[in-house]
């Protein structure tokens, strides 16, 4: 028997986010400034893409305070 694959593009209404694509146990998440984070459930966990797609703006956020702080470094020195 195959798995079911669901595919999925979310319409977005943030200015940050291009697009969020849904690929179980992927979810995928476009940013306007060319990046893209992907979150993956393991198949101990049960797939939500709500959860997905807040990992994936988390994972951006830590991304984006990693390279304010390293230019404050910069600054710095």
């Amino acid at each position: 028997m195959s798995k079911k694959v669901m595919h999925k593009i979310i319409d977005v209404k943030e200015s940050n986010v291009r697009n969020i694509l849904i690929l179980k146990p992927y979810t995928v998440v476009c940013f306007a400034d060319g990046d893209i984070f992907v979150a993956c459930c393991d198949n101990e966990d049960e797939f939500n893409e709500e959860t997905g797609i807040a990992i994936c703006k988390i994972k951006k956020m830590i991304k984006d305070e990693k390279e304010r702080v390293e230019k404050l470094k910069e600054e710095m020195k």
